[in-house]
């Protein structure tokens, strides 16, 4: 396939239909591991997203092109539009109209297996050589492409896909499920918007076109926040295999989420953020190497590790009360003890995770250079510990409100002299929004 150059073909083509959305990522703040054996886990968003433009174009037929640029990866591809419509749409949609149960709004029942099939043979036969990142985000790219697409029959137009992120890819902190949700969500606005039908008729299939204004155009709710993670779930299992559907739902939703094994994550709204250290320890982690030492962990020494399971839940479940506790009363600044009890609340807070990062160590998936992190804050007046499956990758820390902003700019000073790379950022922030909305008559 013809490779065009984006910014050119951007500059040649005339912009019809402008979405902009973003997503945050996420970082697993207790239950790393445990979780696995059906234990309390708490993940929470940050502050760094995933930002994806999406514009639909005029221009004449010879560049009627789907482009796609992910930056991060360092990728641009065009596809024809024809081709589009005849080897992926046409085929997806052949398989779509044989499923009576399926619609839109149920990804759930889509044929996954036929539809992932027409999708990588659709990837490989008209991409060019693509590494194994720039592969799976293509095929994970045209899967959500076909499947919500697939579904109504819109025609499709030449269009530009922009896509870059503030998240290190493969680290831990939900980059794919950033990813994953910012694509759903513009393909669902981008439905919305073209076939100009509520949500009654897309239930029932209906793409007939209205004369009234588009139903939430600028802003998604609840009903669209579920439809938006429930594709992006589909599409994280192409990436990860069996997923928990933590990532997806805490990158569409934001906040704090609460989950454990065999039961759907439960969203908790925190009246306020908080500001967090995110500390990447620059060693590569390996998912499944960290479950394996788990693994062999228990293996080796049961009784000793359920009983840290245990704890490790239990540490979880003050963690989250505590947390709540904590982003109510930062909202009640008149409250008279308001300032004592918030400093006790984080020292609380700080000794549980001091309690979670040496029971992470104890069934051995830290690593020297987490351990040598978690030392450098807590001689500088913060607490840290690992997220995510541990053996290298990110460590974190919350920040407390008392924390001086000198001391915060030093101690990252003194973390990037030792070789780590350190973010402040956000956490508990806004789940995916609809950042631009434009339409040029």
């Amino acid at each position: 396939m013809v490779e065009n150059n984006f910014q050119q073909s951007s500059e040649k083509l005339h912009s019809e239909l402008l979405i902009k959305v973003s997503a945050p990522g996420k970082v697993i703040l207790h239950g790393e591991h445990s979780v696995v054996f059906g234990k309390l886990a708490i993940a929470a968003s940050l502050g760094l997203r995933t930002k994806l433009s999406l514009s639909e174009l005029k221009s004449d037929i010879e560049l009627n092109m789907l482009t796609i640029q992910l930056k991060d990866l360092n990728l641009i591809q065009s596809y024809d539009v024809k081709i589009i419509q005849q080897d992926l749409l046409a085929k997806c949609r052949s398989i779509i109209k044989n499923n009576p149960n399926y619609s839109l709004e149920n990804p759930q029942l889509i044929n996954h297996e036929e539809i992932l099939q027409i999708t990588e043979d659709f990837v490989t036969r008209y991409s060019k050589p693509l590494n194994p990142y720039q592969n799976i985000a293509l095929v994970s790219l045209f899967y959500l492409f076909a499947g919500t697409l697939g579904s109504v029959d819109i025609k499709l137009r030449p269009i530009n896909i922009n896509l870059e992120t503030d998240l290190t890819i493969n680290a831990g902190t939900g980059s794919s499920a950033s990813y994953l949700v910012t694509l759903s969500a513009a393909f669902i606005q981008y439905i919305r918007f073209k076939a100009n039908f509520g949500k009654n008729q897309i239930k029932n299939g209906q793409t007939k076109h209205r004369n009234s204004e588009v139903t939430n155009s600028i802003k998604f709710d609840t009903d669209d926040l579920q439809l938006i993670s429930k594709w992006a779930y589909n599409a994280e299992k192409i990436i990860h295999g069996p997923a928990s559907g933590i990532d997806n739902t805490i990158c569409t939703f934001g906040s704090m989420v609460e989950f454990r094994k065999g039961s759907q994550p439960r969203v908790i709204e925190l009246p306020t953020k908080f500001r967090m250290l995110l500390i990447n320890s620059m060693v590569t982690r390996n998912t499944k190497s960290m479950i394996a030492v788990a693994q062999e962990t228990k293996k080796e020494f049961p009784t000793v590790f359920d009983s840290i399971l245990d704890a490790m839940n239990a540490v979880a479940e003050s963690a989250l009360e505590t947390i709540i506790r904590l982003s109510q009363l930062k909202t009640v600044v008149e409250h008279e003890n308001c300032d004592s009890e918030m400093v006790s609340l984080f020292k609380r807070l700080e000794k549980l995770t001091d309690m979670n990062q040496n029971l992470l160590a104890a069934i051995g998936v830290s690593h020297p250079k987490l351990d040598r992190i978690c030392s450098i804050l807590k001689e500088n007046g913060l607490h840290g510990k690992l997220t995510g499956a541990g053996g290298g990758g990110f460590a974190i820390a919350l920040v407390n409100h008392y924390h001086p902003d000198d001391k915060i700019k030093a101690l990252m000073e003194k973390l990037e002299t030792e070789g780590f790379s350190v973010q402040l950022t956000d956490l508990g922030g806004p789940g995916v929004l609809i950042d631009e909305f434009k339409v040029n008559s």
